[in-house]
């Protein structure tokens, strides 16, 4: 008794299984059929901009490196990011594909040391809502265009980076 018992719930079992696994099935997606979606949302950051020297209103600084990286929810930002350098003309453009954030923190380091003369380093918090996203859909969230405009770095002395 107890073996037809089992039979019964198994197709029972079965039975409904086969009901919910149909069910679920018949709603079409966007284009007609189903869609399978891989991976994760993304988006595509573009950051430009111009570094000058503070003291010099005329005068662009080269070599300087900016990195921008994404801020974790607790406010530190990760190690992760991108980094390009700025050019003869203090110009630094970049375009970076990632995960979609709310901040990114971009930092400016003078790292040739007394190559170009020396600078402060400087970083710059940039909150990003979810109107800036340009142009999104589906896993792509879009396009935020993140202008800095000029960065004005202050000179300083090499005993002045000693003492900080």
């Amino acid at each position: 008794m107890k073996k037809k018992g089992w039979m019964v719930y198994a197709k029972i079992i079965s039975f409904i299984l086969f009901i919910f696994g149909f069910g679920s099935c018949d709603e079409a997606g966007p284009n007609g059929g189903f869609q399978d979606e891989y991976g994760c949302p993304y988006a595509i950051y573009k950051l430009n901009g111009k570094v000058m020297d503070a003291a010099q209103e005329e005068q662009p600084v080269r070599g300087i490196r900016v990195s921008f990286n994404p801020v974790d929810p607790a406010g530190e930002p990760y190690l992760w990011g991108d980094t390009v350098f700025t050019d003869k003309n203090g110009v630094f453009k970049m375009e970076h594909q990632n995960v979609p954030y709310k901040e990114w923190l971009v930092t400016f380091e003078d790292v040739d040391g007394e190559e170009n003369g020396m600078y402060e380093s400087k970083q710059q918090l940039i909150k990003v809502a979810s109107e800036d996203y340009k142009g999104g859909g589906r896993w792509y969230s879009g396009e935020v265009d993140m202008e800095q405009g000029t960065v004005k770095l202050r000179p300083q002395e090499p005993d002045e980076l000693e003492n900080e």
